[in-house]
């Protein structure tokens, strides 16, 4: 198998790279989903050989951003138009796709302690959300599948921003968050992600020893495993994995901390399947922490 990714810049993509590092990652200078005409095809000199996969890792993530009307077009551009384009060339060049997604495609009404499965109804509360659950539709009219994750994080080693990164960043500045408490979730350490995908790809390869690929479903959820928690609980986490006291974080509701975009408030992800699927879950959330902060 030869392992393709969009994104390559990104905490994802990075994590990718060095846990893959025969895959090949695509970088903007590479393939544009920004502009005008997206081509995947002109990456290759010849046809990719048999069993290559692409992985779909790039994406406007900035979500408070999105909002802002100037904003949008690129948003569409890269969120909802692109990975069509890319599922769509992928097909003609004879690779499969995998179309990363988000739980922000869904509405997040359900009761505390339950979880959203892959059948449960997008409805996106945001502009994000909205282009991501585009994007979806986008890939998987050309038969890619999509994977839905939560609560991405690599922690102080990224060199971008994260949550876990800012909550060690906050701890070490000496300041106290307020941290809201009625928001659910399943964290998600980058590496943990990439060795699932890097998996899933593998199977639909027809190079898993448990999976076939004509048993693989089209949407699939992808998460950090373990019972779902809020960020507030991931913020006390952080502090005390970075060797602060826990008790600096004061949890509040949603409705003290306004942003931009609406979030889903139950965005906790069903990973079931993907287990019944004969993929390896990915580690508790609890042990990508201890990870992100070695």
């Amino acid at each position: 198998m030869t392992l393709y990714f969009t994104g390559a810049s990104g905490q994802v993509g990075r994590a990718m790279g060095a846990l893959s590092p025969h895959a090949v990652g695509l970088t903007r200078r590479d393939v544009d989903l920004a502009g005008d005409v997206v081509d995947l095809r002109s990456f290759f000199s010849t046809p990719p050989p048999p069993h290559s996969v692409l992985i779909n890792l790039a994406a406007y993530t900035a979500v408070d951003d999105a909002e802002a009307q100037e904003n949008r077009e690129l948003v569409h551009r890269i969120n909802a138009i692109a990975p069509g384009e890319l599922a769509r060339q992928s097909q003609e060049l004879g690779m499969a796709m995998i179309q990363v997604s988000t739980e922000y495609v869904l509405s997040g009404r359900r009761e505390k302690g339950q979880c959203n499965p892959t059948t449960e109804t997008p409805a996106p509360l945001s502009y994000y959300g909205q282009s991501k659950w585009e994007g979806e539709q986008a890939a998987l009219a050309y038969g890619a599948h999509v994977v839905r994750t939560s609560w991405v994080y690599t922690g102080p080693r990224n060199s971008g921003r994260d949550f876990v990164k800012t909550m060690a960043d906050l701890a070490g500045r000496g300041i106290d968050p307020n941290v809201v408490n009625d928001q659910w979730g399943r964290p998600t350490y980058a590496p943990h992600l990439a060795g699932g995908l890097g998996e899933m790809a593998r199977a639909l390869a027809g190079q898993h020893e448990a999976v076939v690929p004509a048993d693989i479903p089209q949407v699939l959820h992808c998460a950090g495993s373990g019972e779902p928690i809020t960020w507030y609980e991931l913020a006390t986490a952080s502090f005390a994995a970075a060797g602060y006291d826990s008790q600096r974080v004061t949890g509040i509701p949603t409705s003290e901390y306004p942003t931009p975009a609406k979030r889903p408030l139950n965005a906790a992800l069903c990973v079931d399947e993907w287990e019944r699927l004969g993929l390896a879950p990915l580690p508790a959330w609890q042990a990508g922490l201890a990870k992100a902060m070695q």
